[in-house]
């Protein structure tokens, strides 16, 4: 029985993602577009895998655990490029996420928590 709920609770944490509310963000030199911005955290074994969305298109991934808690993240979006800085913080069993996204020029667009 202890290895059946040992192997339950496994599953559990490896299927386990939490996603940020959306941001919205109008780019400069296109008053017509409208980004959405999302974040998404998905465990894995041992890993946080941060997925950022715009407009739910996948623009930036990266990997982040106990021993890398924070890191910057590259990607694009419709000819943008982005970045992205992400830390994590341990909340019990669990990983609190701050991601601030920024685009051209290195300007923060979004600030993420999930």
């Amino acid at each position: 029985m202890k290895i059946l709920t040992s192997f339950i609770l496994g599953l559990t944490l490896t299927a386990c993602s939490t996603t940020s509310p959306s941001v919205m963000y109008h780019p400069a030199n296109e008053p017509h577009a409208i980004w959405f911005i999302t974040g998404n955290a998905e465990t894995e074994v041992k890993n946080e895998k941060i997925i950022i969305n715009i407009n739910d298109e996948r623009a930036i991934t990266g990997l982040l655990n106990a021993s890398k808690l924070r890191d910057r993240f590259i990607g694009s979006y419709q000819g943008h490029s982005l970045a992205a800085e992400c830390e994590i913080s341990p909340q019990g069993l669990v990983y609190n996420h701050i991601c601030t996204v920024f685009a051209d020029d290195n300007k923060p667009v979004a600030q993420l928590r999930f």
